[in-house]
């Protein structure tokens, strides 16, 4: 279902496990019938995209990636696999949650010598979102759980990313000065 891990090493070390599983089921001259990962991956991410499309967002396949765009703020949820699954044995599913402000963008590409020229504020990858884990990941290629896995995903992205959206909506809680500093 979800795999939590704490401590890098640990991610290291199944990092390295999976390089070597994916290595030898390439080698492999397997007539398997699974779903290939691709597919699993990408309809996951369309189903917990679509568990949120009640709250304004919109799903992107090409991303892929949730959006929602507000006054000050644009919010998004973004999804990552590996080039280590193999169909039927191992889909990862990684998530990162961002916020860009579309007026930060705009007042970078007013200076002379901006540090960048995007409107990133800030995000990165779920679990870092709270520090309380090295990784999470979520294993989708299992047929039997993945609707389970998927349910898990949402719940974490109630629980987790959307607290953390929140923080940047009250615009009492975060003020942005875009002033012109000469």
């Amino acid at each position: 279902m979800r795999n939590v891990f704490d401590k890098i090493a640990d991610v290291f070390a199944d990092t390295a496990k999976r390089k070597a599983e994916a290595a030898k089921a390439r080698t492999a001259h397997s007539s398997d019938t699974a779903v290939p990962s691709k597919d699993v991956f990408t309809d996951a991410c369309r189903q917990i995209s679509e568990a949120f499309i009640g709250n304004g967002y919109k799903y992107a396949k090409s991303g892929p990636h949730f959006t929602k765009s507000c006054a000050s703020f644009n919010y998004r949820v973004s999804f990552q696999s590996s080039h280590n699954n193999i169909p039927g044995k191992h889909v990862a599913l990684w998530m990162h949650a961002n916020v860009r402000s579309p007026r930060l963008k705009k007042w970078r590409a007013e200076q002379l010598k901006p540090y960048r020229n995007d409107g990133w504020v800030a995000g990165g990858m779920v679990h870092l979102l709270n520090r309380r884990h090295a990784m999470i990941e979520w294993e989708l290629a299992n047929d039997e759980t993945r609707s389970a896995v998927v349910e898990d995903a949402i719940q974490f992205i109630r629980t987790e990313v959307f607290p953390y959206f929140h923080r940047f909506s009250d615009p009492s809680a975060v003020t942005l000065s875009f002033q012109n500093s000469a």
